[in-house]
């Protein structure tokens, strides 16, 4: 496909992505693998192959750099989204793209998702002061 991306595909990638992220922090249920997240990415752009080979080269990048237990993990998933939409849509190498956009963006989705937990410790936080300024005694908030 050359020319870009409709607003319905950019639509439904996001769509999957959000669900991924979702599914992750959750059930656990299948969404957040990359080669299926790539394939579906593929399929949206058609270029079913292209979502495979970009998919399954982050697939093996993941499995043989990643770290485990108490790091945080790069969004491999996202990440390979985005490279098999643009890669598919400029025409460009496959493996290029994986190699280069979709590593690249792994890992500033895991500085992004280091910043979005400690934001929401910054916010419980305020809403702790904000509690306790209140006044409000102990136990009264729960029914």
């Amino acid at each position: 496909m050359s020319g870009g991306l409709s607003i319905i595909q950019i639509l439904l990638i996001t769509a999957w992505a959000f669900w991924s992220i979702i599914d992750s922090l959750s059930w656990n249920i299948g969404f957040n693998n990359c080669i299926l997240a790539c394939l579906f990415t593929g399929i949206v752009v058609g270029d079913m192959r292209y979502g495979l080979v970009v998919g399954g080269t982050l697939q093996m990048t993941q499995l043989g750099a990643g770290t485990y237990g108490g790091a945080s993990i790069p969004n491999i998933t996202s990440s390979g989204m985005i490279a098999t939409a643009l890669g598919a849509a400029s025409g460009a190498d496959p493996i290029a793209m994986a190699s280069s956009i979709g590593i690249a963006l792994a890992a500033l989705f895991t500085q992004l998702d280091i910043l979005a937990r400690f934001s929401n410790t910054a916010f419980q936080h305020t809403v702790f002061r904000f509690h306790q300024s209140a006044c409000i005694p102990r136990g009264a908030l729960r029914r």
